[in-house]
């Protein structure tokens, strides 16, 4: 996802993060267990990420590296 402030890209993937849904069927686990899947959600350390830019590589190059 860009960098866009306010569109509420973290409350979605914290919502469909293992503890997000696990509070979505009130902590019940037999709800929790009939899940086909669970999300992880790990925040980024900006910086870091910036790292992953220019070196001669097109914006294009870099998102299909970020996808795999």
């Amino acid at each position: 996802m860009k960098e866009v402030r306010g569109t509420g890209k973290t409350t979605v993937l914290r919502g469909l993060s293992y503890q997000g849904q696990f509070a979505l069927v009130k902590k019940i686990l037999e709800l929790f267990d009939n899940n086909d899947y669970i999300g992880l959600y790990q925040k980024s350390d900006t910086n870091q990420v910036r790292a992953f830019s220019g070196g001669d590589l097109s914006e294009d190059v870099w998102t299909k590296i970020s996808l795999l």
